[in-house]
């Protein structure tokens, strides 16, 4: 699951460049190049969720083993399914192709560029929108978990962005931001993968009634009140 986790890395890292530089793209190119990432990465991060899952349950305590292995069977076949479905989206990648895109993209960019901005004048204007994007999301931010899976991506997005551009910051200016972000990613992370993880598990309770579902929902209880004990740390923190 590593390289699967770090093709999906990149995939983001390849879209949050193409945001970037959306001005200086043809709009028809950039929706083809953007699907094609979209699917992949898509894909990619729904086999790696249920991976996550299954990881967690090997370190969760369950009221049986029982229910343990009725749960670790379901998910093993979610696991199966998103596997053929992700191997289905990379054969359809056709990273060649892509690749020509890209050092076509790559060429025409400072002649766009030329004229009107330095790179590094460009890469000051995004990195600055960058960080109003993140402070918007945090201004935002609520105990509801999509406003905080919209601020993790906003941090994510900025993280990626220090780590790709030409950076015209200050070195400690820099380093500051790469921390912060950095630190966001990983708390805000750790509520994304529990928050997941109740909403796949029940998912699995309402799949197939069975006699366990009642037990994986008073399982799930404990669940949810984990996920708000951690998002009020998160904030409490923050």
């Amino acid at each position: 699951m590593r390289r699967v986790h770090q093709l999906r890395v990149a995939l983001r890292q390849a879209s949050t460049m193409l945001d970037v530089f959306q001005p200086l793209i043809d709009s028809q190119k950039l929706r083809q190049m953007r699907r094609t990432l979209r699917r992949v990465r898509r894909a990619a991060g729904n086999v790696l969720e249920w991976d996550v899952l299954r990881g967690l349950l090997t370190r969760q305590t369950m009221p049986d083993s029982g229910l343990r292995s009725w749960v670790e069977r379901r998910v093993d076949n979610h696991r199966r399914r998103t596997g053929r479905r992700f191997l289905r989206a990379v054969r359809k990648f056709r990273p060649r192709r892509f690749e020509r895109q890209v050092l076509e993209l790559g060429r025409n960019l400072p002649w766009r560029l030329k004229g009107s901005m330095t790179l590094g004048q460009w890469s000051r204007q995004m990195l600055a929108h960058g960080v109003q994007q993140l402070e918007a999301a945090a201004s935002g931010a609520s105990r509801d978990v999509k406003s905080l899976h919209q601020l993790r991506i906003a941090a994510k997005r900025l993280r990626y962005m220090l780590h790709l551009l030409p950076n015209p910051l200050d070195p400690p200016l820099a380093d500051e931001l790469r921390r912060t972000t950095a630190r966001l990613q990983e708390h805000l992370g750790a509520i994304n993968d529990l928050a997941c993880q109740i909403g796949q598990l029940a998912a699995i309770a309402k799949q197939r009634p069975h006699r366990r579902s009642e037990a994986l929902n008073e399982f799930l209880v404990v669940r949810r009140v984990g996920l708000e004990l951690a998002i009020e740390e998160f904030f409490r923190n923050w």
